[in-house]
């Protein structure tokens, strides 16, 4: 086990930007694997990637094979220049700026891709239009390669700090539609189930509850009901991994296009039809983001092919 205490030159940097730097042979991918497996925690306790690290906490390291402490400080790297320009910015102040992510885009570096995506774009963005917070944006929360939608990312450490505390909670909705298979009889119901990743199947599966299992409720709304097929409007209530996929497939109304989770007829499309249309801030009058309860942040126009 590795102990790293955090001191004031190293404070207000994301976890995962720490660590890399700190160990030689730490991989991205290992590095996520041990956060999700809570192998890397702070004050003893499981954390996240994008946890912003302060003066006094301390980072313990659990890994079989120990990574090599770099004898040099790595660095600062402006590979984020070499992201493609296309942006489509949706909102944006001194605090946070929130975009369109288009379908394909990653939003944070993995195995495939470290370059071009969505976060990089916008620190490109904000190094161009010489905007100092490109050193620290960061976004505030994920969607899944092929959704489309909205994305937040904030522009000071306290702001990406205090969204990625509240992100999960009543004080921010998140409001999603998609095209689900199927004849809905229920036109409105919130599921609440238990979710899993199955290491065999690579997908999340529902499953009981159990110490392991992780808790998803998922509210949703029938829109238009077609035929075959509705427009379903989804307040995300919690936050897991492909939680609106796998809900919808497990009531029998798997989305169109998802073909990891819909093996019934996906009417040609190729990608998930789904889209993260809209946000809701519902903040305290006293807190210091109150005043974002007055941004309307929703998409419009758009489609799904």
């Amino acid at each position: 086990m590795t102990k790293i205490k955090i001191t004031k030159e190293n404070c207000n940097k994301d976890l995962k930007s720490f660590l890399l730097n700190f160990f030689d042979e730490l991989s991205n991918s290992a590095f996520n694997k041990a956060v999700k497996n809570g192998d890397i925690k702070v004050n003893n306790k499981k954390t996240v990637w994008n946890y912003f690290l302060k003066d006094g906490d301390e980072i313990s390291v659990f890994l079989r094979n120990k990574p090599k402490i770099a004898k040099k400080t790595k660095k600062v790297s402006n590979e984020f220049l070499n992201a493609k320009d296309e942006l489509k910015v949706f909102y944006e102040d001194e605090n946070i700026i929130v975009v369109n992510k288009p379908r394909g885009l990653i939003c944070q570096p993995d195995m495939n891709e470290k370059i071009d995506t969505l976060n990089n774009r916008i620190k490109k963005y904000l190094f161009n239009k010489k905007d100092q917070s490109y050193t620290v944006a960061n976004l505030c929360h994920r969607l899944d390669k092929y959704t489309t939608g909205l994305c937040v990312a904030g522009k000071k450490i306290e702001i990406i700090r205090e969204l990625n505390n509240l992100w999960n909670t009543s004080n921010i909705e998140k409001f999603y539609l998609c095209l689900c298979l199927g004849y809905f009889q229920e036109r409105q119901k919130v599921l609440e189930n238990f979710i899993y990743f199955n290491e065999k199947n690579q997908k999340m599966e529902i499953d009981l509850k159990n110490e392991f299992n992780k808790k998803i409720i998922t509210s949703y709304k029938v829109i238009k009901q077609e035929k075959l097929y509705a427009l379903i409007e989804i307040n995300l209530l919690t936050g897991k991994k492909h939680q609106i996929r796998v809900h919808m497939s497990y009531i029998g109304h798997p989305i169109l296009g998802d073909t990891k989770y819909n093996k019934i007829n996906n009417f040609g499309f190729k990608f998930p039809c789904l889209c993260s249309y809209k946000i809701k801030f519902k903040f305290d009058k006293k807190h210091f983001l109150h005043y974002l309860n007055n941004i309307k942040l929703e998409i419009k126009n758009f489609s799904f092919k």
